[in-house]
């Protein structure tokens, strides 16, 4: 037989016994609502994470493409200064060429057959420069790119 005392004594030890209970209850849900948002928050992150690694080996690509371009464009240029050389080589030919046909006596047939010469090759300078132009254009638009692509890329 336990007197009302003791009774009381043990219900007020059971009482703080369950309120450290509730309280340990309670603190280890706040921990493991704490852990599953930073589990979530390093999911989020690794996502994160991979779209950035995606997006630089695209960006990589872009700017690869974008000096393979380059370097085409500056094959191009060569071969167009080269067309270009020989252009003013014959303009110069053609210069000495008229030249000569203001100095000498020619007849009319010869006259029309030089002038003739003198229009085709005066055509093939005109189209050497206007494929330089096109590949200066490009080659500017190919350099914007390839800024582009580096600026992406730094960022």
């Amino acid at each position: 037989e336990i007197n009302d005392e003791e009774l009381m004594q043990q219900l007020a030890i059971l009482d703080s016994e369950d309120s450290n209970l509730a309280q340990s209850v309670q603190s280890m849900e706040e921990f493991l609502s704490e852990a599953m948002e930073v589990a979530e928050d390093q999911g989020n992150a690794e996502e994160e994470l991979q779209a950035a690694k995606e997006r630089e080996a695209e960006l990589v690509a872009k700017l690869s493409a974008a000096e393979e371009k380059e370097a085409e464009f500056g094959r191009e240029r060569e071969a167009l200064l080269e067309q270009c050389a020989e252009a003013e080589k014959a303009k110069a030919d053609l210069a000495q060429r008229l030249e000569k046909i203001e100095n000498m006596e020619i007849n009319d047939e010869e006259l029309t057959q030089q002038l003739t010469i003198l229009d085709s090759e005066d055509s093939n300078l005109a189209q050497a420069v206007q494929a330089m132009e096109e590949y200066l254009t490009e080659a500017m638009e190919a350099a914007e790119d390839k800024g582009h692509a580096e600026e992406e890329l730094q960022a």
